[in-house]
């Protein structure tokens, strides 16, 4: 970390600022901002809970009248008017001089057209990089811009003996590593999950952490619609989307009742096209997706180079005739699909990272 009151300290002070509303922007990244005049802190800037207002907006609106002759944001201002106002016009009318920051912004609207309309009204703008990870929401709000999918995160709970099911048990990892996965829930913006996994755990795929309200979209896979009755019920209660590719008119005119469907037709491989549910997932302004999937899913993603990220949660236990299935081929696709990152423990479970 910088330790004098330069550049390089301010745009820091910046993204530490980014982390403070970190996960609950959707869809627009979290953002920190630091005004200053003659290298003194005039004010500080977040980006707000569901993207509002802009961290560059939150700073100059407190510091009132304040004279302000740079400012340091964790990521190019804005310049376009969506929701917000343009930050990038907000700072020429405030006649502050210099503006640095440690990330560009990938969206078409920001891209390449911020530095345009700032210097043209002579207004100095500076990247100073940042390279830390703890600030690498930003970079994956940037992959989800570029390529017009979400970033995605999968998640997959085995046995030491590979099973990802016990036959008797809903649960089988410790209660650190179940609240690691509600931890990941929270960092998301959306969870998908297949339709045998709907059906073997009835999940409510929600964060229970306490202190901490979170909803995600929800998303599900059922090809043809057919629901068992409590299947059917506990759908009611959560309300997904639905993906499938049934023509069955009753059965569309019944879900429809309780459910968001959006029809996907059949690949020629018979695999349902998970490229363009990632697509309308994206559209649904979703930019962070965990799958939480059984083995198929898992694997027709990973398959289709859709996963960015895969975490494994490895209990201690062993299931031996009580384990239901084995997942040491999905293991092996990841160690060739992706590159290991690193592992960590909680107590007996131990979780393994691949990017």
């Amino acid at each position: 970390m910088p330790t004098e009151k330069n550049n390089s300290y301010f745009v820091y002070l910046a993204n530490k600022l980014s982390l403070i509303n970190q996960f609950t922007t959707f869809p627009n990244p979290s953002v920190g901002a630091v005004s200053v005049f003659k290298k003194r802190i005039i004010s500080t800037g977040i980006t707000g809970r569901n993207g509002s207002p802009h961290a560059e907006y939150d700073a100059i609106k407190k510091a009132k009248n304040k004279k302000i002759d740079k400012i340091y944001v964790s990521l190019i201002p804005c310049s376009h008017i969506g929701k917000n106002p343009s930050c990038a016009e907000i700072i020429i009318k405030k006649k502050i001089k210099k503006v640095f920051y440690s990330s560009d912004d990938l969206d078409h609207r920001v891209k390449n057209y911020s530095k345009n309309k700032l210097k043209k009204n002579k207004v100095i703008i500076s990247k100073i990089p940042v390279n830390d990870l703890c600030f690498q929401e930003i970079k994956n709000y940037n992959y989800s811009k570029k390529k017009k999918l979400p970033f995605i995160t999968s998640k997959l709970a085995i046995s030491s003996d590979y099973y990802s099911k016990h036959k008797n048990k809903k649960y089988f990892t410790n209660k650190k590593a179940l609240k690691y996965a509600h931890l990941m829930r929270y960092k998301n913006d959306s969870i998908l999950i297949g339709k045998n996994t709907f059906e073997d755990d009835l999940p409510l795929l929600n964060c229970r952490i306490n202190g901490i309200k979170k909803k995600n979209k929800v998303f599900l896979i059922n090809r043809n619609l057919v629901f068992s009755k409590v299947s059917y019920r506990h759908l009611v209660k959560i309300k997904p989307y639905i993906f499938h590719c049934s023509k069955n008119d009753n059965l569309i005119k019944k879900i429809k009742q309780c459910c968001n469907l959006i029809y996907i037709p059949n690949n020629l491989n018979k695999d349902i096209n998970v490229k363009l549910i990632c697509r309308k997932i994206f559209n649904l302004n979703c930019r962070k997706l965990l799958i939480e999937g059984g083995l198929k899913t898992h694997n027709v993603f990973l398959k289709n180079n859709l996963i960015n990220e895969f975490l494994i949660v490895k209990s201690d236990k062993k299931f031996r005739n009580k384990g239901k299935l084995k997942a040491i081929n999905l293991c092996k696709s990841i160690k060739n699909k992706l590159k290991f990152e690193k592992n960590f423990r909680l107590d007996d479970n131990e979780i393994f990272r691949y990017y």
